[in-house]
């Protein structure tokens, strides 16, 4: 009798190892340990991009699972790493044609040795590359959409990510199927969608975050151009230049660590919290800027705009990226004045 149930359970075995689903609970096709362990999402450097720029997005595809998970590339990475992009209209846009992709440019050219190399074939002969994701293991990857997509300055695009973890094995079950239902669905979406701002190339643009020598232009400076003085002005600790711009009674409220003694202050001592807020600027508490860039601007109304500004500050040599949100004004009771900066809201961005 012993001998009988030991043959049944290795008779069973195989089975069971056959009974791990190959389908989630709609019936979609799915790959091993893929979608119970794998973490997908999409990023991009800035969210305002001018007419000429890279417009890269990266695909970070990350293990946080126990288990190995094996990932198979296709040879044609638009295969494996797809967008939906569509404009403020709602439009589709379209992948550009292979055509389109300028085969006689250098830069465009494939390296066939590159391509041959570490790949392997699956059963219906197409190659595709392996790669082994151990837990906590991220593999990224940048698509340039400029170059795959026929997207048009002026506009600001949605972008959501698919990510296909065997895009040829998808296509023969596809084949093999013959519906929708198997194959081509065994996709994984990226947890987050990307809104970005295509801009066109501004003419004889030549602004510098450290060149002055528009100071004294006055009316002729826009929010984007006070701000660029006002982070310049800081990176050469031109502190006379650098307070020009601040609105003092209402920049100080942005600080928990002066508001209230500022609220609560009488006109006299106001002035003596104003001395110690600039002094506590100029001690750069947040490190010394690096690099700045300015990412929109947002014009309110005729006498008020929104900056956002890309920081990274370096502090005890430790790097530090933060995301600013400037609020600008005019002095509403002249015709002509300055932009000046009234309040901030700052972010760490990781």
């Amino acid at each position: 009798m012993r001998a009988l149930w030991i043959y049944v359970l290795l008779f069973s075995i195989p089975f069971f190892l056959d009974a791990y689903p190959d389908r989630d609970a709609r019936g979609n096709y799915t790959e091993n340990f893929t979608h119970l362990q794998v973490q997908v999402k999409i990023s991009m450097p800035s969210l305002t991009f001018v007419e000429g720029e890279d417009i890269g997005l990266e695909f970070h595809v990350r293990n946080f699972g126990k288990e190995v998970v094996r990932i198979f590339p296709a040879t044609n990475p638009l295969e494996t790493f797809q967008l939906q992009i569509r404009d403020e209209n709602n439009r589709l846009i379209p992948l550009l044609e292979t055509s389109d992709y300028r085969p006689w440019d250098p830069k465009y050219q494939k390296d066939m040795n590159q391509t041959k190399r570490n790949h392997i074939e699956n059963l219906s002969g197409d190659a595709s590359k392996e790669i082994a994701l151990a837990p906590n293991e991220t593999f990224s990857y940048r698509v340039l959409i400029q170059e795959n997509y026929d997207i048009k300055p002026g506009l600001h695009y949605t972008v959501n990510g698919y990510f296909y973890p065997n895009a040829t094995e998808s296509k023969k079950n596809f084949l093999l199927g013959g519906t929708d239902s198997e194959g081509r669905l065994a996709f994984m979406r990226a947890e987050n969608t990307i809104r970005f701002l295509y801009d066109h190339r501004r003419k004889n643009q030549e602004i510098s975050g450290i060149k002055e020598q528009n100071l004294n232009a006055g009316i002729g400076v826009s929010p984007e151009e006070t701000v660029f003085l006002f982070l310049g002005a800081e990176m050469k600790n031109n502190w006379s230049n650098y307070f020009k711009w601040i609105h003092i009674p209402d920049f100080i409220l942005a600080y928990d660590r002066f508001s209230a003694i500022y609220l609560n202050s009488t006109d006299r001592e106001k002035e003596l919290v104003e001395d110690e807020f600039k002094e506590y600027l100029s001690t750069l508490p947040s490190g010394k800027i690096k690099y700045f860039k300015v990412l929109s601007v947002d014009s309110v109304s005729v006498r008020e705009s929104r900056v956002k500004v890309y920081v990274e500050r370096l502090e005890e040599k430790i790097p530090t990226r933060y995301e600013y949100d400037y609020s600008l004004k005019k002095d509403p009771s002249k015709r002509e004045s300055l932009w000046k900066i009234h309040g901030v809201v700052a972010r760490v961005r990781k």
